[in-house]
């Protein structure tokens, strides 16, 4: 990966996606969770260690309410290599978009 935009994603609707994986260096990212449709949809987002099964003890975000037209961001998430931030939108209504920095 390079500093800038690491991956941007809208996944359909109650799927568990993987939006970015840690390089062999690590990296820090910054993730936006946007809602431009007119009703509000409920996230989760986990932080899975490198070998391990998401479970709730990786989540991040869990179940929180995106309102229509609103974002959420989170900040200086820092994943070593082979970790992973995966992603769910009950409705299918989010874009998620994590930008950052290689740590290598």
């Amino acid at each position: 990966m390079a500093n800038g935009v690491q991956n941007a994603l809208k996944p359909g609707a109650t799927t568990w996606t993987t939006l970015v994986t840690g390089p062999a260096t690590g990296v820090v990212v910054n993730l936006s969770i946007c809602n431009e449709s007119g009703s509000d949809d409920t996230t989760y987002v986990a932080v899975v260690p490198n070998g391990a099964t998401r479970g709730s003890q990786h989540n991040i975000e869990g179940g929180s309410t995106v309102a229509s037209k609103n974002v959420i961001e989170r900040t200086g998430i820092v994943l070593a290599s082979g970790d992973t931030i995966q992603i769910y939108s009950g409705g299918g209504n989010l874009s998620f978009v994590t930008w950052g920095v290689d740590l290598g």
